[in-house]
């Protein structure tokens, strides 16, 4: 590293080897031995681990360091991300072969669609070399489920690259559809209208839209596009920059309340025609979605399409990233860090660190999701915020490591065992009308429309008081839908409940099935699972349970081989195995009843409410003891 260069990677005499290159770092420790030193603050220049990758060597071949003060972090003179400590960048998806959300705010998008899964392409802005785009096809699009980040309070900036002719962009690039009814607000937006080559931005408070500037979009190859919306002198005004350069401004007449609503945002598709309906999708490429919750500078938007800055300068970025399936191991790594970064974050793969030096990080080491393990073997963690964490049910082997001299905790495991579930409900509260999550986590219930409390408790072999009745004509349970409710197509998961049917159950019309525990309402086209108990119209079924999953065109199915309308308490379980080649398996009493191979490709995740005796549209509710 020498400081009149600051060299993304360099050698000890200030030669360059390469900005993002990670090949050129290994080829150089193996033929020279020499120190190499990276400069991190930017995405393209983080060190992401692949398959069989090491970094190994005789003495610390690789040291890590923070950009200095003031200064820039690559020839492109990108600010450093210790500039930007303070943004409000709230999602940032670069499409990089995933729709991951790179600001670990966890808006994470899940493939909505009948194309078998997201299609990404090489063909990207000159501006960001590398990585991938997100191609659409039509008739598909991504969701991100709501969150509180994605709840903007009037102002708010999103910028992004697309290409595309007019007639592949007709449909909507994004929105947030909004809540219909009295006072619906919602914003999308439209880069091209099919006839005109138009593209625009609309805003939405009931009962009327703003439609914002416009620009000419009949140049169909990449262009950077960016919407600021603001409220100034009590009206809202929309400014339209393209590829950095500021186009035109528009004010609108409507209120100027939030425009911020529940509902998923969608890619792709403006997401109130959901992604069935092509006149609602868009075809086209789409690449590094940002979303600001807050006003951007011209300056900023214009550092953005040139290149100069990237929406991960607004973040806090590992000085070493591993993110791919597969091992790798890091060894001989002197991080000398910022506490505006995190040390190494492991998201995916067996990652083994050995004979490590991390120091002045905020975080050393984190290992963040089920599919990270990190192995800590000799290694030294000093001078950071916190020391080595787990998140997320990442797992953590440490050996022979040196914690010192951390300000918070040296070390952090959040607890993830079969004894810490998502969600519990005992129904043991006796009285009132809120069945509470027993985990902790809040996901608590309203029992609805005469739902009780019973002194007739199933026999788990624990205190156990009450238990809770329905009348299968209007009881049922809501618990609000959470992400921690939802699983995708790849997730494991559990779910077991006690059941007592009733000796008759009072379908809807002719339907066969009386529903237990669901998160689907039928406008949803998918579900994570489903527990439902076969009623007197399901002839030789009756009296059986099924469990179900469901990614809009494949349902892996198990109805189970014994009848449980005895009278008497039963235990179902549903249990989802073996990640990416996953199993269903159901069991009735701890008996195994049967398995299939999970055929779900695409998400199954939704914005259901999770439903207990009843399906989420108020039919095939179920009478009985739970």
């Amino acid at each position: 590293y020498v400081s009149a260069t600051y060299c993304a990677v360099c050698d000890n005499d200030g030669h360059t080897w390469a900005t993002d290159a990670f090949a050129t770092i290994q080829s150089a420790i193996n033929a020279g031995g020499q120190n190499i030193f990276v400069l991190p603050g930017i995405y393209e220049e983080q060190i992401a681990l692949a398959d069989g990758v090491n970094l190994v060597g005789s003495g610390p071949e690789v040291t890590i360091l923070a950009p200095p003060a003031g200064a820039s972090s690559s020839a492109a003179s990108r600010a450093p991300a210790s500039d930007l400590a303070d943004s409000t960048l709230v999602g940032y998806w670069p499409f990089d072969g995933s729709l991951a959300d790179d600001t670990g705010n966890g808006n994470n998008g899940t493939y909505a669609g009948h194309n078998g899964g997201a299609t990404y392409s090489t063909d990207v802005p000159a501006a960001l070399p590398g990585g991938s785009s997100i191609d659409f096809q039509g008739g598909e699009a991504i969701m991100v489920k709501h969150s509180d980040s994605l709840l903007f309070d009037q102002a708010f900036t999103v910028a992004y690259w697309v290409q595309g002719t007019a007639a592949e962009m007709a449909g909507k690039t994004m929105g947030k559809p909004g809540n219909t009814g009295a006072g619906e607000v919602k914003w999308e937006v439209q880069d091209a209208d099919g006839s005109g080559n138009r593209s625009r931005m609309a805003t939405y408070n009931s009962p009327g839209w703003d439609f914002g500037p416009e620009y000419d979009a009949s140049d169909v190859g990449w262009r950077h596009v960016a919407y600021v919306v603001r409220i100034q002198d009590g009206v809202r005004y929309q400014d339209l920059y393209l590829n950095g350069a500021y186009v035109s401004t528009v004010g609108g007449n409507r209120a100027t309340s939030s425009l911020g609503n529940t509902t998923p945002l969608w890619f792709g598709s403006g997401g109130d025609g959901g992604f069935s309906n092509p006149s609602f999708t868009t075809s086209g490429l789409l690449d590094d979605v940002a979303l600001w919750n807050t006003a951007l500078s011209a300056d900023d938007i214009a550092a953005l399409a040139s290149g100069a800055k990237s929406p991960a300068d607004w973040i806090n970025r590992p000085m070493v990233s591993a993110g791919m399936a597969g091992d790798a191991r890091v060894a001989h790594l002197t991080i000398e860090g910022d506490d505006l970064y995190d040390g190494v974050r492991v998201k995916q793969g067996n990652i083994t660190l050995q004979r490590l030096v991390i120091r002045n990080t905020n975080i050393a080491v984190a290992s963040d999701g089920n599919r990270a393990a990190v192995t800590l073997i000799n290694n030294t963690v000093v001078n950071n915020v916190d020391g080595v964490q787990t998140r997320n049910c990442g797992s953590l082997d440490q050996r022979n490591t040196a914690l010192a001299y951390n300000q918070g905790a040296a070390v952090d495991l959040q607890s993830c065992g079969a004894t810490d579930p998502v969600a519990a409900w005992s129904f043991d509260e006796g009285s009132g009308s809120t069945a509470f999550d027993d985990s902790g986590n809040g996901h608590d219930g309203a029992l609805t429309n005469g739902a009780a409390w019973t002194t007739s408790a199933a026999p788990i072999g624990v205190e156990n008081p009450y238990a809770l009745t329905l009348d299968g004509v209007d009881d049922y349970v809501r618990i609000p839908d959470s992400d921690a409710l939802d699983f995708d197509t790849d997730d494991d998961f559990t779910v077991s409940v006690w059941i007592k049917p009733g000796s008759t159950q009072f379908p809807t019309g002719s339907n066969q099935d009386s529903d237990v525990v669901e998160k689907w309402s039928q406008h949803q086209g998918r579900y994570p699972f489903v527990i439902r108990y076969y009623n007197q119209n399901a002839g030789s079924n009756e009296g059986k349970v099924y469990v179900e999953r469901y990614d809009g065109g494949h349902a892996p199915k198990i109805t189970s081989s014994s009848s449980i309308n005895d009278g008497q308490w039963h235990q179902v379980t549903f249990v989802r195995s073996g990640g990416a080649t996953g199993t269903l398996n159901l069991y009735v009493d701890g008996v195994l009843e049967g398995s299939t191979a999970d055929t779900t490709t695409g998400t199954t995740v939704n914005t259901s409410d999770l439903y207990i005796g009843q399906r989420g549209d108020n039919i095939n509710r179920f009478n009985g003891l739970v």
